[in-house]
């Protein structure tokens, strides 16, 4: 732009100019009338950028008062780096007094066990814990009490047959939760062997503690009708065995076949062995639930039958969603989704993952709606790519582009999820999550 009317050219200084005034010019080039003004046009442009962007966002993300409120919080605490650093090593600590306490509590658990075995019985609890094998969900889920869990069963021969003929075919079909776990349990499996290992050689220490972080999520966060806790502790039991190779871990997973070679028509769409996206983002959304659900771990603490044997340490939101991304980075196979997850994560605007999810959180301050904004958060982060994807497709095959095609739940599934003037009733909303 040219210089101003009255002002000399940029580098120029105007006889009896300030010392300010000269270290200003010395050290950008311009003059600080000439800073302002860019910077005024740079901010309305930022801002401009903003308003375009929260349109994609549903208006109740716009100006959360909670998100507001931690804001404010974190201007006035201004903690200083030494500050941080001491709440880390205190978070540290009162992670270790928790593993200490929840291995003197499996002692106890093994013990009875024990005592049961030998007395030539079983007693009410460790049959219950035999069972679960982890944190117990089914009196928040009515529909899955007294329910048997058939993820790991096989059907028979007669019942394979019987299930294709078109007449009695119906008789056999799974139901949705059945669909849901089975997804989420193949893509599990599925993503440790195909993403875990690019080659032979044993993993890196930074591939190793992502592995562990994500293990260990996943011990405190599955509900025990998945299926998984028998497999996830044998791993976190073996994890020097399983880093030193590939074919270690496929010996290890193969010691705990699934039921399901395929993944349902709700994720493959009819096309036999594609859904691995599907099933991963519906283990995410169980995952994050759960995490929710039990505190990030310390609700284990409540109940000694409820400690899964191999379980790790407890971890705030932020922790939490860090080590799906450390999951994603490093094992996620799809380069393309890869590089779109993890742009929209490392923008700590985006979804105000940051607000939400407070990175210097201390697990014992982290109160109930706080650890709720996990799973929401994960939710709004999965309807955002699924609106992109209804984009995307549209453009490709001159379809119809409406991201309402690609948002999640819709009214005829969760009416009550919306406010009669269409924003989302996060209540109602969060309800909806944890019964699916």
């Amino acid at each position: 732009d040219p210089p101003l009317a009255g002002r000399p050219p940029p580098g120029q200084v105007r006889v009896g100019a300030s010392p300010l005034y000269q270290a200003s010019l010395a050290k950008t080039g311009m003059q600080p009338k000439d800073i302002e003004r860019y910077q005024k046009a740079a901010a309305e442009r930022r801002a401009e950028l903003a308003k375009k962007a929260q349109k994609r966002i549903p208006p109740v993300f716009q100006g959360k008062k909670a998100a507001a409120a931690r804001r404010e919080a974190a201007k006035a605490l201004k903690r200083t780096p030494a500050q941080v650093e001491q709440l880390k090593k205190e978070r540290q600590q009162k992670n270790k007094e928790l593993r200490e306490k929840r291995v003197e509590i499996t002692k106890r658990i093994r013990e009875r066990k024990r005592l049961a075995a030998v007395n030539g019985g079983t007693t009410a609890t460790s049959e219950r814990v035999r069972a679960q094998g982890g944190p117990a969900f089914s009196e928040k889920k009515p529909w899955l009490r007294n329910k048997e869990n058939t993820i790991g069963k096989k059907k028979s021969i007669p019942e394979k047959v019987l299930s294709k003929v078109p007449v009695v075919k119906r008789a056999f079909k799974t139901m949705p939760e059945e669909d849901l776990y089975g997804d989420a349990a193949l893509s599990f499996v599925t993503g440790l062997k195909m993403g875990v290992y690019s080659d032979s050689r044993p993993l890196d220490e930074k591939r190793q503690k992502a592995l562990l972080d994500w293990l260990q999520l996943l011990s405190i966060s599955l509900p025990p009708e998945l299926g998984l806790h028998a497999l996830i502790d044998d791993l976190l039991n073996n994890m020097s065995y399983i880093t030193q190779g590939r074919d270690k871990l496929y010996e290890q997973l193969d010691k705990y076949p699934l039921a399901n070679k395929f993944w349902s028509d709700s994720c493959s769409k009819g096309r036999k062995g594609q859904g691995q996206n599907c099933g991963l983002w519906k283990l995410l959304h169980i995952v994050t639930v759960g995490f929710a659900e039990q505190r990030g771990g310390l609700e284990h603490l409540d109940s000694a039958i409820n400690v899964p044997i191999s379980a790790g340490p407890a971890f705030t939101p932020n922790e939490g969603a860090a080590i799906i991304r450390e999951y994603i980075a490093l094992f996620f196979g799809c380069d393309v989704c890869k590089n779109n997850f993890l742009s929209k994560y490392d923008d700590c605007i985006s979804f105000g993952r940051c607000d939400r999810m407070p990175v210097d959180a201390v697990i014992d301050d982290v109160k109930d709606e706080d650890w709720k904004e996990f799973p929401l958060w994960l939710w709004e982060f999965h309807n955002h790519i699924a609106a992109r994807i209804v984009q995307v497709k549209a453009r490709r095959d001159g379809g119809r582009d409406d991201e309402i095609i690609g948002i999640w739940p819709g009214t005829e599934v969760c009416f009550s999820c919306y406010n009669i003037d269409g924003s989302w009733n996060m209540e109602e909303l969060y309800a909806f999550l944890e019964k699916t």
